[in-house]
Parts: structure tokens; C-alpha cells; sequence
């Protein structure tokens, strides 16, 4: 799994940045990955199965591994349970009512059964921030990369602006790039998979 190094090469070839490594900085290079995972976390839904522990309405998912947000739940799920079905089933019986804590009006999950979770998470990259792995799939790394660059161009039109030395013009290129990046990175999104792109209806959401 690729790790810290290998994203800032990533950022830093696309902005090819070898001919000015001393603009486009380490700390630069960082923030905009930053930036590029609160991106991520927000395009990308992850699917998985929640074994409830305690009968009752009020359910806390916090257990799952780097949870960022429940976006949908369905109940009661097996094997060959269909998620739109069973969702617009069970339509406004679900409240969210604290980040990771859903409560069903209608029925209560008895201990064992399964609810199905719909979910983003926090990604991170193995040495940023003091991660201690990468999480983003290897398939969503020129992702992350275009988001970068895009993030890092932005950061530097901001310091250029603030720099009544630096022509007017060499701001206008940044923002140009960036919007550029971002024209690429939004290409890249249009061909993930279904369950892969945050698309609000595909998880019950309007």
C-alpha cells in the first residue's frame, strides 16, 4: 500500500514541481493531501453489516473501523436481502440522532440479527498526521492525486494573492490549474463504481 512519500510524488509530478521544489513545499504538498482526503471521505459510500449486541431501538455504530458518517440503514438484513427494497420498505422509520447512533421507531433489532449500514469513512495515508496505514484503495489513488493538485494549486493562488509582488497573471495560471485538476478529478469520479460515488438516492437520501 502505497504511503506518505509516494502521495507527495504523486502531487508533486502532476504539479511538476521538480522545476520549483521550493514552491511547491513539503508542508504545501501535505495540506493539500489533507484537503484531498476531506474530499474523498465525502465521494466515496462503503457497505457493511452491523451485528446488533443489544436488543433495543437505539443503535450506536460507532464500532465501525474508521467511521466517518452513517448515511443509511436497512433492517432486517440476510444474505439475500435487496437494499432498495428492504430500505423504501422500512421508509422514515429510522432517526439519526447523534453521528453514529440510529434509533428505529417502529421495530426494535433483536440481539444477533443484522442491520445493513451504508457509511463514509476518514481515509488516511500512512504517515500523515501520524497514520499508522494507508486506507484508500490503490483504485482511488490518481484520485486522490488529481485532488491534490487541485488543493495545492488553490493553496498557492492564496499565498500569491496576498503578495503584491508576484503579477497578477501568475495567480490567474493558478486558478486555472486548479480548475483543471478538479475538471480531471470530477472525470475520474464519473466512472466509479455505483456504491463507490456518493450519489444521495442510491442510498435512500433526496
Amino acid at each position: 500500500m502505497a504511503v506518505l512519500t509516494d502521495y507527495r510524488t504523486d502531487v508533486a509530478n502532476l504539479l511538476a514541481s521538480g522545476v520549483d521544489a521550493s514552491t511547491w513545499t513539503t508542508a504545501l504538498l501535505d495540506e493539500s493531501l489533507r484537503l484531498a482526503l476531506f474530499d474523498l471521505d465525502a465521494l466515496l459510500v462503503y457497505e457493511t453489516s452491523f451485528t446488533v449486541v443489544t436488543t433495543g431501538y437505539e443503535h450506536d455504530l460507532s464500532t465501525i473501523p474508521a467511521l466517518r458518517a452513517v448515511l443509511a440503514v436497512t433492517y432486517p438484513w440476510t444474505d439475500d436481502s435487496e437494499w432498495a427494497d428492504l430500505y423504501y420498505r422500512m421508509h422514515q422509520r429510522v432517526r439519526f440522532i447523534a453521528p453514529a447512533t440510529v434509533r428505529f421507531e417502529s421495530v426494535e433489532p433483536v440481539a444477533g440479527e443484522v442491520i445493513r449500514v451504508r457509511y463514509s469513512l476518514h481515509h488516511k495515508i500512512q504517515n500523515l498526521d501520524g497514520a499508522a496505514a494507508t486506507t484508500v484503495s490503490p483504485i482511488h489513488r490518481p484520485l486522490v492525486a488529481l485532488l491534490g493538485a487541485g488543493a495545492a494549486c488553490e493553496l498557492r493562488y492564496r499565498q500569491v494573492t496576498e503578495n503584491p509582488a508576484i503579477p497578477l497573471e501568475a495567480g490567474r495560471r493558478l486558478w486555472q490549474m486548479a480548475g483543471r485538476y478538479r475538471e480531471r478529478a470530477g472525470e475520474a469520479m464519473s466512472r466509479l463504481a455505483p456504491i463507490g460515488r456518493l450519489r444521495w438516492g442510491s442510498v435512500g437520501l433526496e
